[in-house]
Parts: structure tokens; sequence; C-alpha cells
């Protein structure tokens, strides 16, 4: 007779960074069985109910370690679950600006 495979318990971290200067960044850590999903870690975090300005489905994305994902990805033990703020300014437009200006000053 076979037993049962012990349920596997991972650890895993959320983080944001609120927008402002000397906000402090917040995090979470959770413990959960695997399988566990970015969706699930976000809602039982509590950082939506924390910063009521996260869109996920506009313009605030996700990423574990710097990598973007979706909200069905599967966490792993370890895992940093980070939330992205959007973008201030388009960073090719401002690639642009900073070359014509050089430009214009002769460099």
């Amino acid at each position: 007779m076979k037993t049962a495979a012990p349920a596997t318990i991972i650890t895993v971290e959320v983080v944001y960074a609120p927008k402002g200067d000397g906000a402090t960044p917040w995090r979470c850590l959770l413990t959960a069985q695997a399988p566990y999903t970015v969706d699930q870690a976000l809602s039982e975090s509590g950082v939506l109910l924390h910063f009521p300005e996260i869109e996920l489905n506009n313009s605030h994305r996700c990423g574990v370690f710097g990598k973007a994902v979706s909200p069905n990805t599967l966490l792993k033990d370890h895992d940093r679950l980070e939330i992205y703020r959007p973008l201030a300014q388009d960073p090719k437009s401002l690639r642009i600006k900073r070359a014509k200006e050089q430009r214009k000053n002769g460099k």
C-alpha cells in the first residue's frame, strides 16, 4: 500500500515599493502549500488592500526576480514576487529627447 506524498510547503515573499521619496518598501512573507500561483499570493498577501492604487490588469505588472510573470504562474519555494509600478515616462522618448538636446548643444 502506497502512502501519499507529504504536501510541499513553500515560502514566498511579496514586495512592492510605493511611489514617493522616502516611501518604505512593503513586504509580506507567505507560507503556503504548493501548487501556489501569483494570483493566490497577491490575494493572500493583502497588498491590494494596503495599496488601492495598484491596478494589476492595467498598468502594474508582476515579476519574480525581475522576470515578468502572469497571474497563473506557479511560484516556487523562496520566490520573490515583485509588483512593478508603471513607468513615469517612456524611456525611448527620453533617449530621443536627450539626443536632440545634445545635438543642439553641439555634443
